[in-house]
């Protein structure tokens, strides 16, 4: 289940170009001004880059574990929003066959309209062992952390330990026996696995490689500086430590980092666990896809806002503390945005009129530098992240997807300033037969690919080849949502496959 905001108030189509003609004002009457704008940018993305090497350089994390498991009742919650019956029917036969005694799975099936979606799974969990609770609300405000928080009171009395699956994912039997033996003292709050995929093949590497380098980097890097947060599924949580931090907030969209920074705040230890433990399904299409990337970019940039201040100033984190949070929040950010549009401008301005400004040209030339650091961060970090593990092939095609979202990820700040509604949307577990509209899921990228790509040419013309290089680079930047696209396409039709075996194993042939 995954949440985005959506525009219902101001809308990219403006902001866009009022930013272009705000530039553009700063050019002509305050050139200083821009040379400050560039410089804070280019400082982000050098700081933004050495956090990205620093994680692709410490150890992998082994964590000390009990010999035991201790003792402790677990209350499974599983967050359902209009989910495919099949789909969250084979998250509850995996849970069913866990190899732990006390535990209880609750599921919270909230504002999903139609009855056909939520009645299957009333009557499944029926079917099921005594322990399967089921509950359907309607209208439960709150997103996903709404839901967990009302389930808060249906768990039973003995609940030591929460753990959250989403309902696509299919665990290992020996999920919580591992789980619990990381709970080695009573300061441990949270541990949480990586995030895997079932619906991978040839074709969508690059995809799931996108999402592994997260976890094998930052991650891993979190362990270290002892500031795991939590990534929303497979995680298991203290219940004392969450009643303690009030619960999950309401206000947050990704609603487990969130939590995972108070934990932190409040004193707490956390743990990442790198062993795949269980497996969902990544999005079918580019538009879902699109859609997942901005809520958990979005969602991070909001508890910056946020907490930006407290974080840096909590006595009870420690710097290494402080460095890795910033690291994660900021793992699905990049700030080229600024850099990219003056490149882009500063060219317009070249074809129309000679630039007789120093500073002017000063700033445009930081972007372009920004704009080469920029690139040769990503992809150091993608290579040494993936160092003796991958071939070079599959590591580029994880790397060109992570570029191909640079709209996604370079817009995350622009958007929590001006997204003023939220509205509850989805990720879709339905196989559509219907196809997203390319398009219109494309757009942005496309204008400014082909904008840059005519006033590099134009500028080649004129010998600003340095200039020009750069505005290639933009194209070709914007240009690779794509090939995002091409390592996307053939997911829908192999995730349509697994879930028609799902069927036959509950329904028959």
């Amino acid at each position: 289940m995954t949440v985005l905001f959506s525009y219902t108030r101001v809308k990219l189509i403006v902001i866009i170009p009022v930013l272009f003609i705000i530039l553009l004002l700063v050019i002509s009457f305050a050139p200083l001004v821009l040379f400050f704008i560039t410089f804070v940018s280019l400082t982000l993305v050098v700081l933004g880059g050495l956090l990205q090497l620093l994680s692709c350089f410490v150890p992998l994390f082994r964590s000390s574990i009990r010999r035991r498991v201790p003792e402790g009742f677990v209350s499974i919650h599983v967050p359902a929003y209009n989910e495919p019956p099949t789909l969250l029917k084979n998250t509850l036969r995996a849970l069913s066959e866990l190899d732990y005694k006390d535990y209880e799975v609750i599921i919270i099936d909230n504002n999903t309209k139609e009855e056909k979606i939520w009645r299957p799974i009333q009557e499944y969990c029926q079917k099921l062992r005594k322990t399967f609770k089921f509950f359907h609300i309607d209208r439960l405000p709150g997103f996903k952390a709404g839901a967990l928080n009302y389930i808060q009171s249906k768990v039973n009395p003995k609940t030591k330990f929460v753990a959250v699956i989403d309902a696509d994912y299919q665990v290992k039997p020996d999920f919580l026996k591992k789980a619990l033996k990381y709970f080695t003292n009573n300061k441990i709050a949270l541990v949480q696995f990586p995030q895997a995929y079932k619906n991978v093949n040839e074709d969508n590497l690059g995809i799931s490689m996108e999402y592994e380098y997260f976890f094998r980097t930052y991650m891993n890097m979190a362990n270290h500086f002892h500031c795991a947060t939590s990534t929303g599924t497979l995680t298991i949580y203290r219940l004392n430590a969450l009643k303690e931090v009030n619960l999950f907030s309401e206000e947050s969209v990704t609603e487990d980092a969130d939590i995972g920074v108070r934990l932190l705040r409040a004193g707490y230890e956390t743990i990442y666990v790198p062993e795949i433990i269980g497996r969902g399904l990544m999005p079918f299409d580019i538009e879902a896809y699109k859609k997942q990337k901005a809520r958990w970019s979005l969602g991070n940039a909001q508890i910056l806002r946020k907490q930006f201040l407290q974080i840096l100033l909590d006595n009870k984190l420690t710097i290494l503390q402080k460095v890795g949070l910033m690291a994660q929040l900021t793992a699905w950010i990049n700030f080229i945005f600024i850099p990219t549009l003056v490149i882009i401008l500063g060219a317009f301005i070249k074809v129309i009129i000679p630039l007789d400004q120093p500073t002017v040209a000063l700033s445009i030339n930081i972007a372009i530098l920004t704009l080469y650091i920029f690139l040769t961060f990503q992809l150091l970090s993608f290579v040494l992240g993936f160092r003796h593990i991958y071939s070079w092939k599959r590591v580029l095609r994880g790397f060109l997807v992570h570029l191909g979202m640079s709209w996604e990820y370079s817009t995350t700040f622009l958007k929590i300033f001006t997204k003023k509604d939220t509205t509850f949307e989805r990720t879709n577990k339905f196989i559509l037969p219907k196809i997203p509209d390319l398009i219109k899921n494309t757009a942005w990228e496309l204008i400014l690919g082909l904008t840059s790509f005519v006033l590099a040419i134009t500028l080649v013309i004129d010998n600003e080849l340095f200039h020009a290089s750069a505005l290639l680079l933009v194209s070709t930047t914007y240009f690779l949502i794509f090939f995002v696209c091409l390592e996307i396409k053939q997911t829908k039709s192999f995730s349509s496959h697994l879930i028609n075996k799902m069927e036959k194993s509950f329904y028959g042939s």
